[in-house]
């Protein structure tokens, strides 16, 4: 690597208004880096993108390219126009200095084939994936000397994201990248800069190494915060003793203290955490979904079948996390409408479990109405409260938690950006009472804070989980199942997450049909008709009245433990009335016992119930 930086950043400070975006950073980018750049949402991560492009006047510090240094830039949206081809964008942004003499039309022909896009593709006729692969053509089209790239992968199926880490492998140039995608961030950098209350940390290694390394960090702070706290009260003593202001030294001593404040809330701003619930509702049955042989066809316009789902098999249980992947365009989305029974299968059974509560997450956010706004999507009715994961809640304080300004609450849907319609689908399907979550294309145009606080989510969400994503850190992090595409065009279930898949892929499993496919049990042989009728007495009209009485008691019963364990959660309790904590523990632990019988006795019902109806 040259000891000569090809972008300088010398003490720079960026500020709008009165919000401090970067204060006194220095920066380099060398031939060949490979960084990633990470923040929080709002840190100022696309400033710094204008700032080392040149194009954002620095209040202070300054800024130095090499001469002759090409700078590309990838943004989220390119700017497409509705009457251009997809060879005329990339066209446009092919580096025509090195060799005039070079044919431009076949070297934007020969990117857009290296990235699978079509050159008479059109905008509007392209879908999300198909246009960032024309926006990826375009941006190595201008062969930069450094690349900065902003969601490279987003709306790009896993082969096109393993694809372009190849590319980043052999571009000759400096990337930097800033992604939500951490399995693409880790296989990608060898530095890592973190936008970090108006600072930038830097990591001398790659992003698979930033979890400890900040860990460390902040952990760090917490001992400098132990011992402001000790200084602040040592500050604040002399305070309350009534030394006045007047005198010099003792402004100075007030400085300190105010300075101390500021570098204190400083510290604890680093650490928030949104603490945000999905709502549940009452428990499914034990079988959820079950799939026998299921296909869909569709006839093409010249009368042609095309097979989008081949037969597929597989039984869903309650409290089954499920990822499904595949390359864009397999039938994905088909399967999981065939799932749900959104569409009907061709050939093949479907067969829906009892008391289901289903959320269904789409991509294109059919359930949002642009012209409604934020507060009306989650409070329809009117009024200003809704209720999630059982807490009360203003909408404001909601939207908020998924990272909301104030003043885009009251604004209407088409206001937003196609990340942010993403975030208010999402708060609205969460805020929903679900028992079966289907999340299609969830991570899509999301910033990493959102898709940390949905991980967080939904590894505490109770229910069935199915979601659809290319995200291979969000699959091997949610689901203890997946579905994939085979080379057959065939789906096919494995044990584990994306991670789990390639290693059953590379370790010797051959007959992928049935890795985890349920195996089927050799029929019973049928005893007599009599039988059958026997089993459906047994579930008759008592039993459903114990079936509906054991649900309501379960539901009592979650209350009471919550009751209890908010009781217990008071650090006071036990100091100030060591009697009570210890009943109160008691209690708990007997409502505990409680629910585990109660819910031994109904998941017997329930099976009784599904036998009676098969």
């Amino acid at each position: 690597m040259s000891d000569t930086p090809l972008i300088s950043l010398r003490s720079i400070h960026v500020q709008f208004g009165l919000k401090v975006l970067f204060h006194d950073v220095t920066l380099n980018v060398y031939p060949k880096d490979r960084i990633a750049l990470v923040g929080r949402n709002g840190s100022g991560k696309t400033t710094l993108f204008k700032t080392l492009m040149n194009q954002l006047e620095l209040d202070e510090g300054e800024i130095f390219i090499q001469p002759g240094t090409r700078i590309g830039y990838l943004p989220q949206n390119i700017a497409w126009k509705p009457e251009q081809t997809a060879l005329e964008l990339v066209l446009s942004g092919v580096d025509r200095s090195t060799d005039p003499e070079k044919d431009m039309t076949y070297y934007a022909q020969a990117m857009l084939d290296k990235f699978q896009a079509k050159a008479d593709w059109l905008v509007d006729s392209t879908s999300g994936g198909e246009r960032r692969r024309v926006a990826l053509a375009y941006a190595f089209a201008s062969n930069p000397d450094v690349l900065l790239m902003d969601e490279p992968t987003n709306h790009l199926d896993i082969q096109m994201i393993e694809f372009l880490e190849k590319e980043f492998e052999s571009f000759p140039g400096a990337i930097v990248v800033i992604s939500h995608d951490r399995a693409f961030l880790k296989q990608v950098s060898r530095k890592t800069w973190w936008l970090d209350r108006q600072s930038i940390k830097e990591l001398s290694r790659g992003y698979g190494d930033f979890e400890t390394w900040s860990t460390e960090l902040l952990e760090n702070e917490e001992k400098a915060l132990e011992r402001m706290d000790k200084k602040l009260d040592q500050e604040l003593y002399w305070l309350h003793r009534g030394v006045t202001a007047r005198r010099k030294r003792n402004q100075g001593r007030l400085s300190r203290l105010h300075q101390l404040r500021s570098d204190r809330a400083a510290v604890l701003s680093g650490g928030k955490k949104i603490n945000v619930t999905a709502s549940q509702d009452e428990t499914s049955g034990r079988l959820v979904i079950e799939a026998k042989q299921a296909t869909k066809t569709y006839i093409d316009a010249n009368g042609n079948e095309n097979q989008i789902v081949k037969p597929f098999s597989t039984k869903i249980l309650r409290g089954d996390r499920i990822g499904i992947f595949g390359p864009n365009g397999s039938g994905k989305s088909t399967l999981v409408q065939l799932l749900l029974k959104k569409l009907d299968p061709t050939k093949g059974t479907i067969r829906l479990g009892t008391n289901l509560s289903i959320g269904y997450f789409e991509q294109n956010h059919h359930d949002l109405n642009d012209k409604d706004t934020l507060w009306n999507t989650l409070c329809p009715g009117g009024g200003d409260h809704l209720t999630v994961g059982g807490s009360h809640r203003h909408v404001v304080a909601y939207l908020k938690d998924f990272l909301f300004d104030v003043d885009q609450i009251k604004s209407p849907v088409s206001s937003l950006s196609g990340g942010e319609k993403n975030r208010l689908a999402l708060s609205k399907i969460l805020a929903q009472n679900t028992n079966i979550l289907v999340l299609d294309e969830p991570t899509n145009d999301l910033d990493s804070d959102t898709l940390d606080l949905l991980v967080d989510i939904l590894s505490d969400y109770e229910g069935t989980l199915i979601v659809v994503s290319h995200d291979r850190d969000f699959l091997d992090r949610l689901v203890t199942s997946t579905i994939s595409i085979l080379p057959s065009g065939e789906f096919a279930e494995f044990a584990g997450g994306y991670s789990d898949f390639i290693w059953q892929l590379h370790n010797g499993e051959k007959d992928f049909s049935r890795i985890l496919n349920p195996a089927k049990k050799p029929a019973s042989k049928p005893k007599s008709q009599p039988q059958s009728e026997t089993i459906a007495r047994k579930f008759g009209f008592k039993q459903q009245h114990q079936l509906k009485e054991l649900s309501a008691k379960i539901t009592t019963l979650k209350s009471k433990i919550e009751t209890y364990e908010d009781k217990l959660a008071d650090s006071t309790l036990f100091q100030s009335n060591p009697d009570r904590f210890n009943q109160v523990s008691a209690e708990l632990d007997h409502a505990q016992t409680q629910l585990m019988e109660t819910e031994e006795q109904w998941l017997e019902l329930e099976l009784l119930k599904e036998e009676s109806e098969e």
